[in-house]
This record gives C-alpha cells, sequence and structure tokens, in this order.
C-alpha cells in the first residue's frame, strides 16, 4: 500500500515512483496532479438532470453529520456530472423529515458549474437557510439540472480561477475515484448506514 488516501498525498509522489508502482497509471495521475488531461469526453445527450439521494437508517438531527451527507452526496453527484462532460446551472436540495414532510429548495448560479466544491457550496446554503432546527431528517437529496447553456461568460476573472483550481481537484479526485473505488478518497467521512440511490432523468430533478 502505498497510504494514498488524499489528493495532495498523490500530488507529492514523483513521476518515477507512481509509474514504479502503478504503470502507466501513475503516468496519468501524474500528469493530472499537474493540470494535463488528454482523455475523451462522452456528452450525456437528453439528460435534463442528475440527482443523488440517501435515506438514513435512523433519522438523524445532528447537524455535523447532516453536513458531511450532503458534502458526500454533492462529490457523487459532481462526479457524474464530470464523467458525462455536462455543467449545470440550477442546484437542488431535498429534504425530508422524519415525518415524510419533504421541502425541495433550489438555486440558479450565474454560470453552469460541474465543481464539487461549488455544489456543496450552494448546497449547504440552502440546507441552512430552509431547515428547521432540532427537527429529525430521514432523508437528503442534491441534484443539478439546467444543462446546456452555452451563453455563459468565458471572461476570467477571480471566481473563473478558483473554479478552475477546484476542477483540477475534481479531476484528480474522479481518476482516484476510477482507479480505487469511490470509496478511496473522499472530502468527507463515510456516510451512516442507510440507502444511496441516484437518478439520471431525461425529467428535470
Amino acid at each position: 500500500a502505498m497510504g494514498i488516501h488524499t489528493i495532495g498525498r498523490l500530488a507529492d509522489f514523483p513521476r518515477d515512483v507512481l509509474k514504479s508502482k502503478l504503470g502507466k497509471m501513475g503516468e496519468h495521475f501524474y500528469n493530472l496532479a499537474h493540470g494535463i488531461d488528454n482523455r475523451p469526453v462522452v456528452k450525456g445527450e437528453g439528460v435534463k438532470s442528475i440527482s443523488n439521494e440517501h435515506t438514513f437508517g435512523e433519522d438523524v438531527i445532528d447537524q455535523e453529520m447532516l453536513m458531511k451527507t450532503l458534502l458526500q452526496l454533492s462529490e457523487k453527484v459532481g462526479y457524474r456530472l464530470r464523467k458525462k462532460d455536462l455543467q449545470g446551472r440550477t442546484i437542488h436540495l431535498k429534504l425530508r423529515y422524519d415525518n415524510f414532510q419533504t421541502i425541495t429548495r433550489n438555486k440558479t448560479l450565474a454560470t453552469p458549474a460541474d465543481s464539487t466544491q461549488m455544489i456543496f457550496n450552494t448546497i449547504q446554503r440552502l440546507f441552512e437557510q430552509n431547515y428547521q432546527t432540532g427537527r429529525r431528517v430521514r432523508l437528503l437529496g442534491v441534484g443539478v439540472s439546467g444543462f446546456g447553456d452555452e451563453t455563459a461568460s468565458e471572461q476570467l476573472s477571480l471566481f473563473d480561477k478558483t473554479q478552475a483550481s477546484h476542477s483540477e481537484l475534481d479531476r484528480l479526485q474522479d481518476l482516484l475515484t476510477d482507479r480505487f473505488g469511490k470509496k478511496t478518497v473522499s472530502r468527507a467521512e463515510s456516510l451512516p448506514r442507510g440507502k444511496d440511490t441516484n437518478d439520471l432523468s431525461k425529467n428535470r430533478f
């Protein structure tokens, strides 16, 4: 084992070490860590939304656990977006309490995004604005829609540079996920026991 559990740890390895341990994939990892990615992309034709949900085995009231769950759901949605070369402008939150009352909220961004951090930042704000403190949660969901907007500005701003930095980290994490599995590298700890569902829909979220 090489002890690679974070993106930062991978980026510390020299090219020769990665190649000797992982062969051709090691060179791919090195290149991606330095912003080089020549892989072909496959667009998701006709897809209107991508979402992931988690139903807790036991209702949850701990806000730290709820935030970790939202982060991991954001990672999953972001990963699926990037695999299909999709960016969306509208971020969706789904929140279901223990009495099955269900709340859905969304926010439309100024520019399309596929960045895990951008998705999570938006979801976090939506959750904080709408969660009723002290109530137990049965299910959380994260979704993205509003694909195919080609009119977004391409001007390079400070925001764009930050998003580009996030995108490089996302691509590196995606490659690690492809190689070692979805549970190997995550910004969040493992979800509590429950049921995960995902949806790739030709209808809106």
